[in-house]
């Protein structure tokens, strides 16, 4: 990344050294996304989302996504069971987040 000093720079320095000594494959998989470019960059919708959120165990967690949140015109109205915190969304998106007071606009 081309910022240094931002938060996005801190995120990215933070996943180096954990994909660098721990062996697990999610701060590998968490470093390679945040190092995509914003075309390669994979998107999730909203009701994907929330699908994700509904399963049970999940009810105190904050889902943290990687990419880009997407409105999606098929889901009415988002639950409150699922906090996102999303490294970019849509305008649209983010209000649909935020309206109930379930999330972070940003990590």
């Amino acid at each position: 990344p081309r910022a240094r000093m931002s938060t996005f720079g801190l995120l990215v320095k933070v996943y180096r050294f954990l994909a660098r000594r721990s062996g697990a494959k999610f701060n590998r998989i968490v470093l390679k996304r945040l190092f995509m470019s914003r075309i390669n960059k994979p998107v999730i919708s909203l009701a994907r989302v929330t699908r994700f959120m509904k399963k049970p165990g999940r009810e105190n967690l904050i889902a943290v996504v990687v990419g880009t949140v997407t409105d999606d015109l098929r889901l009415y109205d988002v639950p409150k069971a699922a906090p996102v915190c999303p490294a970019r969304d849509g305008g649209v998106a983010r209000a649909r987040i935020l309206e109930g007071g379930r999330g972070d606009p940003h990590i």
